[in-house]
């Protein structure tokens, strides 16, 4: 329809901000993963036609591919994109929480959160 109708497709992300707790190279390492997993778990996809590769190492067979078409459909199929940005938080790695068996999306980024700020 958007040939027909000429119209714009676009995304909006309710995200947050993302500050490492310590200037360490794990909590900067953390604060990226955690981008990864709020940001570019949905713009990887439309930006680069596959998800992190942050979720893919933590998130294994669990996390589904897309495969060689999926990704061209999917990829720069967005015109323009919207964010939502109402807080902030201070993360600290612990990628030993990856050790638990039964794990889910928060257990996978490896990191811990500590609110900064809210609007």
């Amino acid at each position: 329809m958007q040939d027909k109708q000429h119209g714009f497709i676009g995304f909006n992300l309710l995200t947050y901000g993302c500050f490492p707790l310590t200037n360490t190279t794990k909590d900067i390492s953390a604060a990226n993963r955690d981008q990864d997993f709020y940001v570019g778990w949905f713009l990887n996809p439309f930006t680069f036609g596959e998800y992190p590769d942050t979720m893919k190492k933590n998130f294994g067979s669990r996390l589904p591919l897309f495969s060689k078409s999926e990704s061209n459909l999917v990829k720069g199929s967005i015109d323009f994109l919207e964010i939502n940005y109402y807080m902030s938080f201070y993360v600290k790695d612990n990628l030993s929480i990856l050790q638990i068996k039964d794990r889910d999306f928060m257990v996978d980024m490896g990191v811990e959160h500590q609110c900064m700020y809210m609007f």
